[in-house]
């Protein structure tokens, strides 16, 4: 979601009232007619699609981001507990060693070191990666998303017309159905008196 339509979202949601009248105002002032109830249909429509869009992009992204936390801690749990068991290996090692010479416990106590650095390369790379597959999914959900409120403007958009032909259709047939009644009672009226 773009800022704009942050700032739109927010407006819409500070002002609904005076978003309507304003609507409500255009549509009366471009078609000549239109009730504050069809407006107030279609603001509310369009408030629940929002609100829906939101919901759901707010969901998956939590959810992602609390299947990623789990992840990285399994990661460093497990190599928290291979790092524990390499020195617990190493201390063992080094008492069985102690009778020998210096140079082979400091050996020893080096290779650990090497070991250690690596497996905290590795869960360090683990877990960038997985960090990075993380923002791309959430980047590739919120692509989907605007593509989804697109649409769902398209839809809204071609409902609106549709409400505004058939309130016009029926301004039309209520005014040729009263026009015929005017005349029906005219004639009416007329006949007899000839």
């Amino acid at each position: 979601m773009t800022e704009r339509e942050k700032e739109i979202i927010e407006i819409i949601k500070k002002y609904p009232e005076e978003i309507l009248e304003v609507v409500l105002g255009l549509l009366k002032k471009r078609y000549k007619i239109a009730t504050k109830r069809d407006i107030k249909i279609l603001y509310y429509k369009i408030k629940l699609k929002i609100t829906q869009l939101e919901s759901n992009i707010s969901e998956r992204i939590s959810q992602l981001e609390n299947n990623t936390k789990l992840e990285i801690e399994k990661l460093k749990a497990e190599f928290n507990e291979r790092i524990i068991q390499l020195e617990n290996n190493t201390k063992l090692e080094i008492e069985k060693l102690k009778a020998e010479s210096n140079e082979r416990i400091n050996q020893l106590e080096n290779n650990t070191k090497l070991e250690i650095e690596k497996l905290k390369a590795e869960s360090n790379e683990r877990i960038n990666q997985l960090e990075n597959n993380t923002k791309l999914e959430i980047e590739k959900i919120r692509t989907e998303v605007e593509k989804s409120k697109t649409e769902t403007q398209y839809h809204i958009t071609k409902s609106e017309s549709r409400i505004i032909k058939f309130i016009l259709a029926s301004s039309i047939i209520q005014t040729i159905f009263i026009i015929s009644a005017v005349l029906t009672i005219i004639f009416t009226i007329i006949k007899p008196s000839k």
